[in-house]
């Protein structure tokens, strides 16, 4: 398991997952106790034969808990995805590469994403984990910028649990309304 963040919509479900589920190994990046093995920029993992990199903020000085935050670029064989937890533009602006699907940065927010993050970070889908709330996530700047470069998105508020699945050459999205 790795919490990229705890923030309560990214770590809530923190003890009810470890009572419920086999979890062998607890993974944070700067975690708050000795439960977690600690995360570092450019650290890999290796689960099942998919590879996870884990790009982080260097500066640890900044109190905003979202620029401490990780993301993490996986690759399955040809299946490249990116999963940006609430990565703020200062380490959405660092990552460079080429993915099938982008979980985009803080449910959508226009702080974290934008034309020259998109212009580093090429996609074929994306989707925004986001409920509602009061901040009006995702932005209408992220969603017109999405739709202005024809690239299909997907939201949890609207298309309920959404599910990838890949062999690692082809995938396929499955949603439960």
């Amino acid at each position: 398991m790795v919490i990229t963040h705890f923030h309560n919509d990214h770590a809530g479900g923190l003890e009810y997952i470890i009572n419920n589920f086999e979890v062998k190994s607890k993974f944070a990046y700067q975690p708050d106790n000795s439960e977690f093995i600690e995360l570092k920029n450019n650290d890999k993992l290796i689960v099942d034969g998919v590879e996870f990199r884990i790009i982080s903020s260097e500066s640890t000085q900044n109190s905003n808990v979202n620029e401490k935050c990780i993301v993490i670029s996986g690759k399955y064989r040809d299946f490249d995805f990116l999963l940006t937890a609430d990565a703020e533009l200062e380490l959405m602006e660092k990552i460079n590469g080429e993915f099938e699907v982008v979980k985009m940065p803080h449910h959508g927010s226009r702080y974290s994403f934008n034309e020259g993050v998109l212009k580093n970070i090429k996609m074929q889908i994306a989707i925004f984990t986001v409920g509602k709330n009061n901040f009006n996530h995702p932005s209408k700047e992220v969603i017109d910028l999405l739709e202005g470069n024809s690239i299909k998105y997907y939201r949890t508020d609207r298309d309920g649990t959404i599910q990838i699945y890949t062999d690692g050459k082809k995938y396929k999205i499955k949603l439960n309304r």
